[in-house]
């Protein structure tokens, strides 16, 4: 019996990174000509959703004490709340059908970062995981990026800032995607110790910054501002 019970667990360490993993690749699934850009992320968060509904089912005995903490805890109980309170503006609304479509889509999220909390609660170096995930991710937006920007260089001479949007439906979500992944970058170079992988995530850091000079998102300066003042401060403190 134990060992039916280790076997479950171990899948489980494997499983759960998965869906976690795919849960912050979302941001790459395209448009499809949609008429909402955004509705096939939509989708694909659904899917994801229902698959770790699944998995957390299957393995809820040995995941009932992580299941209670992550639905119990002060955030959830607020975010569940302001959620429900959102919901019942459904009554007096201006517009009650846009109420419903959005509050679907807020359930939605709420049902990912349950998700997303229960998977990860247990996980060793969480952020450590979070950190090298993130920062594979972010590799490829910059990549999708440059290998626009190098295309307009090729076919026109020059970069067009307006319509270089890398994988996103436009440049400002691609400028704060980028943007907001940074700090994690920056965690990796004070946590790694071999200088080649420094080196390589130093890389990253300026191939970054260099993407947000060509999008020119003025909005993305403004938060690799913060960014570096606060881990700055935050490495003073430490």
């Amino acid at each position: 019996m134990s060992k039916r019970v280790a076997s479950k667990s171990d899948t489980l360490n494997i499983i759960a990174p998965l869906i976690l993993f795919f849960y912050l690749c979302i941001g790459f699934i395209p448009n499809w000509q949609a008429v909402d850009k955004i509705a096939p992320q939509w989708v694909g968060m659904t899917l994801l959703n229902l698959v770790s509904l699944s998995v957390l089912f299957y393995y809820r005995g040995s995941l009932k004490q992580t299941i209670s903490k992550v639905i119990t805890s002060y955030l959830s109980l607020f975010y569940t709340g302001f959620i429900f309170w959102g919901g019942l503006s459904y009554f007096y609304a201006i517009n009650p059908t846009e109420v419903l479509v959005n509050i679907t889509r807020q359930v939605n999220v709420l049902l990912m970062f349950l998700s997303m909390a229960i998977l990860l609660f247990n996980q060793k170096n969480k952020a450590r995981f979070i950190s090298w995930a993130i920062s594979i991710i972010l590799s490829v937006e910059v990549y999708a990026v440059l290998s626009q920007a190098l295309e307009m260089v090729n076919s026109t001479g020059v970069i067009s800032s307006g319509t270089l949007k890398g994988v996103a439906a436009n440049r400002n979500i691609t400028a704060f995607s980028i943007a907001i992944k940074i700090p994690f970058v920056l965690y990796l170079v004070g946590l790694l110790k071999k200088t080649s992988f420094k080196v390589l995530i130093t890389a990253l850091i300026f191939l970054a910054l260099v993407s947000l000079s060509m999008i020119q998102s003025r909005a993305s300066f403004i938060g690799v501002g913060l960014i570096t003042a606060g881990y700055s401060s935050l490495q003073t403190l430490i």
